[in-house]
């Protein structure tokens, strides 16, 4: 959870700059903190899925797009994981 967690928020900032919102307005209207949007869009907390549809409403990001893109930036880890990985049978002997 810990991958999803941070790269779901990124996603969720880059939003709310984009839309020049401040974060407590986008939080106020989410129904949620200042402090834990904050830290979603840290990374530091998996927002609720409540939470997250109530950001997404606010910032008119469809919830299925934001988590194809959430998905792509862990297919996107998983390939740099494999290419950094040696070779299996391939030993540094």
């Amino acid at each position: 959870m810990i991958i999803v967690r941070e790269n779901a928020g990124p996603i969720v900032r880059r939003r709310r700059r984009e839309l020049e919102l401040p974060i407590h307005a986008v939080a106020e209207q989410a129904g949620c903190s200042t402090t834990y949007l904050s830290e979603v869009e840290r990374g530091k907390k998996l927002g609720s899925l409540n939470v997250i549809t109530n950001v997404c409403r606010v910032l008119s990001l469809p919830a299925p797009v934001t988590t194809m893109q959430v998905v792509t930036g862990l297919e996107r880890l998983q390939l740099t994981q494999r290419k950094s990985q040696p070779a299996p049978g391939v030993s540094d002997v």
